[in-house]
């Protein structure tokens, strides 16, 4: 690691802990606290399950997009297990997307590094690109419902400038190749999508799959504001929980630690919801991608020996 890659990472941490420190701080760290250790077992147990059911969709996803690609159908056991091994280590990497290093070293012996490179590179653009046309849809339903000032406001650029982006890069990705550094690799991208946006009711299926998949963090973020006795309406959260997961997405943490918990807080607070619940529901839903990657990496593993026993005997 260079120094300046490390001193990237030392600032990142540093962010992180100022930014999760200050919000426990606002909330009541005894309040947040309080709120986890009084959840609701049941309702805890159908988040989880709910949790389980969005990463499987997530894997379907990508297996999609794997054979849009590369026109080799990988087996759905070994992209779960490199989805959990992602989820896994993905929050303790430097790197917002330091897992997916993780994703393609599963892929790389039966498609290659730069092909498996390419798969999980344009699954995450997809999936950011679908949040930003999710939060651009819902956007006039949190102004009239919630709020037409500075959350409203700061929204809607972002969402004009992902959505300028992601034009540019489905649009004329040939364009591209001019851009100093990156630009071979960003018309690659490009190239990438454009052909998984034009592959007919695959590739629409694909990007409902990622749409779908933001969509189930809400039922997420609603079962556990019920389990921390911090009640906030299904609607609410639907207008609530996309702008939160695409703030989130902001490259100044480790694994959106602190601006996610923030960005919920204010959002809670917004509909006059409890900012202690917010954070607990919000550290909550940081764990539960760590947690359901150390279930797949225990299950992954024993159902494919199981599945090679059952195919010997028969």
């Amino acid at each position: 690691m260079t120094i300046r890659r490390a001193a990237v990472v030392v600032l990142r941490a540093v962010v992180t802990v100022g930014l999760l420190a200050f919000v426990l701080y606002i909330a009541g760290a005894a309040q947040v606290f309080d709120r986890l250790a009084d959840a609701k077992p049941a309702l805890l147990v159908a988040t989880a399950i709910v949790s389980v059911a969005q990463t499987l969709s997530l894997v379907w996803r990508w297996q999609i997009m794997t054979r849009l690609l590369s026109g080799v159908t990988v087996e759905f056991g070994k992209l779960t297990l490199g989805m959990g091994r992602s989820l896994l280590f993905s929050v303790p990497l430097p790197s917002t997307v330091g897992g997916d290093v993780l994703r393609v070293a599963v892929l790389t012996p039966q498609l290659g590094l730069a092909m498996a490179a390419r798969s999980v590179v344009c699954d995450r653009i997809l999936g950011l690109a679908s949040l930003i046309v999710l939060v651009a849809v819902l956007l006039p339903f949190f102004a009239l419902r919630i709020d037409s000032g500075i959350a409203f406001g700061a929204a809607a650029a972002t969402c004009a400038a992902g959505l300028v982006t992601f034009a540019g890069l489905v649009v004329a990705p040939q364009l591209l190749t001019k851009a100093p550094l990156i630009g071979g690799y960003a018309a690659t991208v490009g190239t990438d999508l454009r052909t998984v946006l034009t592959a007919g009711q695959t590739g629409a299926f694909c990007v409902a799959l990622a749409v779908v998949n933001h969509l189930m963090s809400v039922p997420v973020a609603y079962l556990l504001a019920q389990a921390f006795d911090a009640p906030v309406g299904f609607l609410a959260c639907l207008l609530i929980i996309p702008p939160t997961l695409l703030v989130a997405t902001l490259p100044i943490s480790l694994g959106g630690w602190g601006v996610r918990e923030g960005a919920l807080a204010a959002g809670f607070a917004l509909v006059g919801g409890s900012v202690g619940g917010a954070v607990a529901v919000s550290v909550v839903m940081g764990l539960l991608g760590p947690l359901t990657g150390a279930v797949f990496e225990l299950v992954v593993p024993l159902a494919q020996r199981f599945s090679a026993l059952a195919r010997r005997r028969a």
